[in-house]
């Protein structure tokens, strides 16, 4: 729902609105929200009749990114969710994540809107957490450290091993139809797809170029 409402914002505000009340509902009283709610009837006659149990960070900031994307972020229920979040960050500066294997996913979606609502320290806490991630990963973890990258000038290092990373192992395993490289799709800025791309072109280009005829 949380998902649908970002979609929505600008194509049916009407509709995005509506379910956002929805979820400012069904918030936990420590100001986070979970899965899987108690629904009673069904679609488009269901009503939740019970908050979700299992709280998560990940999903938590999803709601707060569509009350955000729908022009809600001055409402109580949204500086509660970001309080819950800032008591949730790990000493280390990253957030734990529940609905993926990796906790760049939690920590990055949350470094970024802790720094777009004007959170600076526990951004910053974030990407320095980030920015030492030097073992191996896969093409989602690598899109998403360079969507985090690309917001922070400071980065620009980190920017640039990612997308060399990113465009190695893109070379090796060429983003085969997994969820994993569905979703990468989805993650990463157009433009830096691209150059990855690009970059892994040229390094095959001159690789070849290079190397001396038998």
């Amino acid at each position: 729902t949380a998902v649908a409402c970002c979609a929505l914002a600008l194509y049916e505000p009407h509709i995005a609105s509506k379910a956002c009340e929805k979820l400012v509902d069904v918030q936990h009283e420590n100001g986070a929200w979970g899965a899987f709610p108690q629904i009673e009837g069904v679609v488009p006659h269901e009503s939740v009749v019970g908050k979700p149990i299992s709280l998560t960070n990940d999903i938590t900031c999803h709601v707060l990114e569509a009350l955000e994307q729908n022009n809600k972020s001055g409402l109580a229920s949204f500086k509660k969710g970001i309080s819950y979040l800032l008591e949730t960050q790990e000493q280390d500066g990253h957030w734990e994540t529940t609905w993926w294997n990796s906790n760049i996913y939690a920590t990055t979606e949350i470094a970024l809107l802790m720094h777009r609502n004007g959170y600076a320290n526990p951004a910053f806490r974030a990407m320095n957490w980030l920015g030492k991630r030097d073992e191996s990963l896969n093409s989602v973890e690598y899109a998403l450290l360079i969507m985090a990258f690309s917001e922070f000038p400071d980065y620009s290092n980190n920017l640039d091993w990612a997308v060399h990373r990113l465009s190695e192992h893109y070379s090796l395993e060429h983003f085969t139809s997994t969820f994993d490289s569905v979703y990468f799709c989805g993650c990463i800025d157009c433009k830096i797809y691209n150059l990855s791309l690009i970059v892994s072109s040229l390094h095959k280009l001159f690789t070849t170029h290079d190397t001396p005829n038998p």
